[in-house]
């Protein structure tokens, strides 16, 4: 199986710094476009997600040991996006859409990461083994033409 991993801090600019480097191994891979875009909003959204939500305020990036996050690309059949982070225990495979609101006035900035997540992956796996969260995103290998 061929893949590309990343580790990296638990800081905002992660975020970007995740999705440039899925870009240049979606690319490296011959990936189409749609497949690309589609891991890509996959990937900002699980990074933010472990950005955001992963780590208590006192578990500040800088400190000796600060936190970090993995992220890990496998093309073999389909392509499979991880990432693992030993923050608290979150499984959003069981986490519950919000209900789409009736009316742009009823609509909230944020919250819509996990249903974006479920769109465009063929298939979200999670586990918490040794401490560990391991989200699993499958998607379908299309190449570009």
């Amino acid at each position: 199986m061929s893949g590309a991993c990343i580790s990296l801090p638990v800081t905002a600019d992660s975020v970007t710094r995740v999705g440039a480097w899925l870009d240049a191994e979606a690319r490296r891979l011959g990936l189409a476009d749609e497949v690309r875009d589609a891991m890509r909003v996959c990937a900002e959204e699980a990074a933010t997600n472990i950005v955001r939500h992963a780590f208590p305020p006192g578990a500040l990036p800088g400190a000796a040991g600060a936190p970090t996050f993995r992220a890990r690309l496998e093309a073999n059949g389909d392509v499979r996006l991880a990432f693992e982070d030993d923050g608290v225990p979150f499984d959003p495979t069981r986490y519950a859409d919000k209900p789409t609101p009736g009316s742009v006035d009823d609509a909230h900035v944020g919250g819509l990461g996990i249903r974006l997540m479920r769109g465009f992956a063929r298939m979200l796996r999670y586990e918490r083994r040794g401490g560990i969260n391991r989200l699993v995103m499958s998607f379908e290998r299309r190449t570009g033409g």
